[in-house]
């Protein structure tokens, strides 16, 4: 029947990423990936700089308000490539102003699901292949 055939019309799928911005980023050569890593868990962040330094990341971590003031965001955005905010471990206000400073400096933010080290090699993962080409 005519309605059992592929639509070839469609065109081809787009390779996953974390943030459909993330997907158009463009590093030269020798430059590392700045990430800028909202909030999380005090006792993960040192799991999320050992998997950041395994990539090649260079990481730039705010707490997310507990005791660095939210204003110092706005300068740490403007120095990273891309923002990573877990929702489950930051507050409210500073993934909003994180969000409001991303969109107003033309940067990725990529809310994560989880404030965990599997969350985070994950995401950096797809945003590697998706800056690489592959699918």
């Amino acid at each position: 029947p005519e309605h059992d055939r592929p639509d070839i019309s469609d065109p081809a799928p787009k390779p996953i990423c974390v943030g459909a911005e993330a997907c158009r980023l463009a590093l030269q050569p020798d430059e590392r990936l700045r990430v800028l890593y909202l909030g999380g868990r005090t006792g993960a962040l040192s799991r999320i700089r050992d998997i950041a330094e395994r990539a090649s990341v260079e990481l730039i971590h705010h707490d997310g308000g507990h005791e660095e003031k939210l204003a110092r965001l706005e300068p740490m955005i403007h120095r990273c490539h891309i923002v990573f905010c877990p929702v489950d471990c930051v507050s409210h206000s500073a993934c909003l102003f994180a969000k409001g400073q991303c969109r107003r400096q033309n940067k990725p933010f990529v809310p994560l699901r989880s404030s965990g080290g599997t969350t985070f090699a994950r995401a950096l993962r797809e945003l590697d292949a998706a800056m690489n080409g592959a699918a």
